[in-house]
């Protein structure tokens, strides 16, 4: 199997973050901090299988926070995933991931 992580909607997301800290944030010492929105922040993922079909999932809602200190020009992204809530669609897949050989939710 090969993972292909889909990595533009976070991407977007982040952009969109240090977009809305540039524009309304105040020149200070201290950065910016904006709490992700649990309801609509999701990691996303991509496996392809066997070099035929792709299976899609995701995990989520997220809990994180996002930084940005503009005077720096630097920022950061803190985000916990709870490896329990993988969701593909298909819950015998979801099972299947869970268990102790692969994501192991009961440690992580």
């Amino acid at each position: 199997m090969k993972i292909r992580p889909s990595n533009r909607r976070l991407a977007r997301v982040f952009l969109g973050l240090v977009w809305a800290a540039q524009a309304w944030g105040q020149p200070s010492s201290s950065p910016a901090i904006y709490a992700l929105d649990r309801t609509h922040t999701f990691v996303t993922f991509e496996v392809l299988h066997f070099e035929t079909a792709t299976i899609r999932g995701r995990f989520g809602p997220l809990d994180g926070q996002a930084a940005f200190d503009p005077a720096a020009r630097r920022g950061r992204v803190q985000v916990v995933v709870d490896t329990s809530q993988v969701s593909t669609g298909l819950p015998v897949l979801d099972a299947l991931l869970r268990r102790a050989d692969l994501l192991d939710v009961e440690t992580h």
